[in-house]
């Protein structure tokens, strides 16, 4: 009973350490998920920057049709030579496009990192769920380790209520001892 009771005392202390382990990963996954969350920020800030930057790019491209128009207007009014006003306001026209492409473009990348940034929110998600879950599997260790305890004091009411027999059994056969040595003695 004494080697029961140590085996059980060696298993409420791995369970212990157990315990101990899970709330250490706990607090590791915990961290990550802070890290991750800080990653995520990091990202709504650069994906706020690059949109500010599409909207000067397009500021800059109306600047552009706003200067061709002038241009032209100015070519108009001082009757400069239609073949130089055409070649400027086509080169013009093709930077406008250059700058609508280079627009196109940063949008796609600010929607790519926006996908980036939502697809990190679903880790960081995840990873909430899996520290959650652990964080349940600590709570049934301990329930269990509860359940064990509650069994070893079992036990050791038990052997208690066991001995308390083995004296009852002594004190009788005492008296019957007692009870040969009358009989003998009438």
């Amino acid at each position: 009973m004494k080697l029961f009771g140590a085996e059980l005392h060696l298993g409420d202390a791995e369970l212990e350490l157990l315990d101990a382990e899970l709330q250490l990963r706990c607090g590791e996954l915990e961290l990550l998920s802070a890290e991750l969350y800080l990653r995520c920020v990091e990202l709504e800030l650069l994906s706020a920057e690059l949109h500010l930057q599409c909207v000067e790019l397009e500021l800059l491209g109306a600047e552009r049709h706003l200067r061709c128009v002038e241009l032209e207007l100015l070519g108009s009014e001082l009757h400069l030579g239609s073949v130089e006003l055409e070649l400027l306001s086509a080169e013009l026209r093709l930077g406008s496009v250059e700058l609508e492409l280079l627009s196109a473009e940063l949008r796609l990348r600010c929607g790519e990192l926006e996908l980036l940034s939502a697809e990190l929110h679903l880790r960081c998600v995840e990873l909430e769920l899996l520290s959650a879950e652990l964080r349940l599997g600590s709570v049934e260790l301990e329930l269990l380790s509860a359940e064990l305890r509650l069994r070893c004091g079992e036990l050791e009411l038990l052997s208690a209520e066991l001995h308390l027999r083995c004296v009852e059994l002594e004190l009788l056969s005492a008296e019957l001892h007692l009870r040969r040595i009358e009989v003998k003695l009438f």
